[in-house]
């Protein structure tokens, strides 16, 4: 079956506009929050996306040549092991997903593509700016602007902001995480319903092991002070040419050249 890299061919420039004093582990650990906060939603995105065209090529298939398709990526992301010949295969659902959801993010990074930087203009002011999958991207984005908006105003309305201590510590901090989670879940949840249907644990360990460290990295960033605007520019993917898939139920890595190149 071939199989393109998720719908979004339409790719994103995530812009920081940053300024003041930056060290350069400040500088080092900002861009390692970014990277593992896109790794982690890029891959929920990624198997939503690969689940619905497996799907709707297998319903193609086997309306028009009446033949009986695998469904490796289904199967992979839901823990269903598969016994038999193809047409008779049983279906053994384990209760429990399959593989960790750390090896799923290793693997759609290898296949996938990881985040890109762009460009760097390290001035005051300056900015960053990162180049990858656009869903992934438009949520940490609006997720940014949001506790921003929402920052801003409680203070308005309290008469004075939370100081620096309480911003990254205090009840206030806790509920802002809370808050961002919620958001990124919903937006998980309601762009892949595809992922939860006979949810077996896998929606749990996604909670745990993506959402809440995402929520954590994202209330970081924007309390940063130092980054004074966050935007969004989509644009034409440039990655490579799509992904097939291989003898066995693996993908294979495009031919030819380097997998992160993009084009000229």
């Amino acid at each position: 079956m071939p199989f393109p890299l998720e719908n979004q061919t339409t790719s994103a420039i995530l812009r920081m506009s940053i300024h003041g004093y930056w060290k350069a582990a400040d500088f080092a650990h900002l861009l390692s929050m970014i990277d593992c906060t896109y790794d982690g939603l890029n891959a929920v995105f990624f198997f939503a996306d690969a689940i619905r065209y497996e799907t709707a090529y297998n319903r193609r298939v086997q309306a028009t040549k009446n033949i009986d398709c695998d469904s490796t990526i289904q199967d992979l992301w839901h823990g269903i092991e598969r016994t038999g010949s193809q047409k008779g295969a049983v279906q053994e659902v384990t209760g429990k997903p399959g593989l960790p959801v750390e090896s799923l993010v290793k693997l759609v990074k290898e296949y996938s593509g990881s985040l890109d930087l762009e460009n760097v203009c390290y001035n005051s002011p300056g900015c960053i700016e990162l180049f990858g999958n656009v869903n992934p991207l438009k949520v940490m984005a609006e997720a940014i602007t949001n506790w921003r908006e929402q920052n801003t105003l409680h203070g308005k309305e309290d008469g004075a902001g939370v100081t620096a201590e309480e911003g990254r510590s205090g009840p206030h901090a806790a509920f802002q995480r809370r808050h961002i989670q919620g958001d990124v879940l919903r937006s998980v949840l309601n762009s892949s319903p595809e992922l939860w249907t006979g949810n077996n644990g896998r929606i749990t360990e996604v909670s745990e092991k993506i959402i809440s460290p995402v929520g954590r990295a994202i209330a970081d960033i924007a309390r940063d002070s130092r980054i004074i605007g966050v935007s969004l520019q989509v644009c034409p993917d440039r990655r490579p040419s799509p992904l097939k898939q291989v003898e066995g139920g693996l993908w294979s890595a495009p031919t030819g050249g380097n997998k992160g190149e993009r084009a000229k």
